[in-house]
């Protein structure tokens, strides 16, 4: 049993632990700490992330890529794929998720480089819907499998069955209203105008 506490090991030091018989029960029983801690803790293990964010490694069994996670200097918890410096998912201070950013403005903020998709799947994968943040038509497009029903682009313009909408409703198909007693549009001198070109 190891029972000398506390534990320390400085950022640069290396210890090979692989060629040392395994312990049958090893216990601590003080605190473990792994870098140079400036905290008054009480934690049974605390390690320092170091100048690049990164406290904690671990490897995959080919060796062939690792994830870090560490805390960066504004206490945001981070994720790092194979050795970078910027975080693919953060953890913040008020508890925001971000994926894709670390610069976090809401509850869950994700970021991707071109369009961003967030997919919600049931089951074995065939069924799934979509929510997109299509950058090359700058609209939000929501779909189900692989077809976006409906879109609303910059203008504010709503379209269902239509990725260009240019009226505040722009629906290419027919509609069914049904169970309605009426219905109602306002304003003097105003009809709804049938047109068959499409224009």
């Amino acid at each position: 049993n190891l029972k000398k506490a506390p534990l320390t090991l400085l950022l640069n030091s290396n210890v090979d632990l692989s060629s040392k018989a395994p312990l049958a029960s090893p216990q601590f029983t003080g605190n473990a700490e792994i870098g140079s801690i400036e905290t008054s803790t009480n934690f049974p293990l605390i390690v320092k992330s170091g100048t690049n964010d990164h406290a904690i490694a671990i490897e995959e069994a080919s060796g062939a890529e690792t994830w870090q996670l560490g805390v960066d200097a504004d206490g945001d918890l981070g994720f790092y794929n194979s050795g970078s410096t910027t975080a693919s998912v953060t953890f913040n201070d008020s508890g925001n998720v971000g994926i894709g950013t670390t610069s976090l403005s809401a509850d869950l903020h994700v970021k991707g480089a071109g369009a961003t998709n967030i997919r919600l799947e049931q089951g074995n994968g065939s069924n799934y819907g979509q929510i997109k943040q299509n950058q090359s038509i700058q609209a939000l497009q929501f779909g189900v499998g692989g077809d976006f029903a409906m879109t609303i682009n910059s203008s504010e313009n709503v379209g269902i069955g239509n990725t260009s909408p240019s009226r505040p409703l722009d629906v290419n198909g027919s509609i069914r209203v049904a169970n309605a007693s009426a219905v109602e549009w306002g304003g003097t001198n105003e009809a709804i105008v049938g047109d068959i070109g499409g224009a």
